[in-house]
């Protein structure tokens, strides 16, 4: 939405060229921000200021600067600079903050402290203290089963013995 806004900001301060003096807010803004950061020694551009040492790049960049409904396939040297320079970095951010996310425990100030707590047991990441095999999987499966088992024939007897009552 802004880029052609950013293009000005970078062609009035790092390309030093005069551009109409109609600038927005949003431009102002961000020729401060390039102001401040050159003056603070962050000049990292991704390549865009070393790529726009090409007369053609330029071109399209001067070009894209000036556009109002600019779109960016129209400018394929700047459409492929953000494809390949710009785009990458912005799909690994997500990446890492889905990964960051996957570990968030989401506590509520709300919640009881045991329940806190049991939450951040679970999520520790511990070894595991056995060695899982077909016959340890196996075994616990049927525990389970026999578990199952018994609770069933528990709530059974228990019908039985209410119906029982009421006759």
């Amino acid at each position: 939405i802004h880029g052609p806004d950013f293009a000005v900001a970078i062609i009035k301060v790092i390309l030093n060229t005069h551009i109409s003096e109609n600038i927005t807010e949003i431009q102002k803004k961000y020729i401060n921000e390039l102001v401040n950061d050159i003056k603070n020694k962050k000049q990292e551009s991704f390549g865009l200021f070393e790529a726009l040492n090409d007369n053609d790049f330029q071109e399209q960049f001067l070009a894209f600067s000036q556009s109002i409904y600019a779109e960016l396939p129209n400018y394929p040297l700047i459409h492929d600079f953000i494809k390949y320079r710009i785009w990458p970095i912005i799909v690994h951010q997500q990446h890492l903050e889905g990964m960051f996310n996957k570990y968030d425990l989401k506590t509520h100030p709300n919640m009881s402290i045991n329940l806190q707590e049991s939450r951040m047991q679970l999520s520790e990441p511990k070894p595991l203290e056995i060695s899982l095999t077909q016959e340890k999987l196996s075994e616990i499966r049927l525990k389970n089963k026999r578990k199952r088992t018994i609770i069933e024939n528990n709530s059974i007897n228990n019908e039985e013995s209410a119906t029982e009552i009421l006759q």
